[in-house]
């Protein structure tokens, strides 16, 4: 069972997402009621923008396991994809009050509250997720929008250099390394 899940995760990464349905569906024959299998093929028709099926197998995961973070929110997500703001928030707030480090869910529910203008709110949350990690480069990214946003340029010019502080770190590692590889 495991090697089947290895293959599938495989294809996910690989962007096979009807291999990821398929081999799925299969593999829940053996162990029915399987919520991390049903949140995959939620996901793979997510991206095969298919929301309406995607809902469907999100909803069996937290059916199977209510408590499953990933799959309540890659509902929301889906409830944001669909304009169902309210929904979503819902869920991003549930996860959160349960989860309060869960970044996916900080980062998404701030993007939902940028996406709707509510600037200051995302701000908010981004600083959590922040402080939680400040080396997301995406979040450091939203973060300097949502302050552009609302004029507040000096923090957006501070998120942004701070996205080219982290981007150059690997890079001059890698120089480094090379440098003293070459000499």
């Amino acid at each position: 069972m495991k090697k089947e899940i290895t293959i599938i995760n495989n294809a996910f990464n690989a962007h096979q997402f009807d291999d990821v349905i398929t081999l799925s569906k299969k593999l829940l024959k053996k162990i029915p009621n399987n919520d991390y299998l049903f949140n995959l093929i939620g996901l793979s028709f997510q991206q095969k923008t298919n929301l309406d099926e995607a809902e469907v197998y999100f909803k069996k995961a937290l059916k199977v396991n209510p408590g499953n973070d990933s799959a309540t929110n890659n509902l929301a997500n889906n409830y944001k994809r669909q304009k169902k703001y309210s929904e979503a928030e819902t869920l991003y707030k549930k996860v959160i009050s349960k989860n309060p480090k869960y970044l996916s869910a900080l980062n998404n529910y701030a993007n939902l509250k940028k996406s709707l203008s509510q600037y200051d709110e995302a701000i908010i949350l981004y600083k959590k997720a922040l402080e939680i990690n400040p080396e997301i480069i995406p979040t450091n990214y939203n973060i300097a929008i949502a302050y552009q946003s609302i004029g507040k340029f000096e923090e957006a010019k501070n998120h942004a250099n701070k996205i080219i502080k982290i981007a150059i770190a690997p890079i001059s590692l890698l120089l480094a390394f090379l440098i003293i590889t070459l000499s």
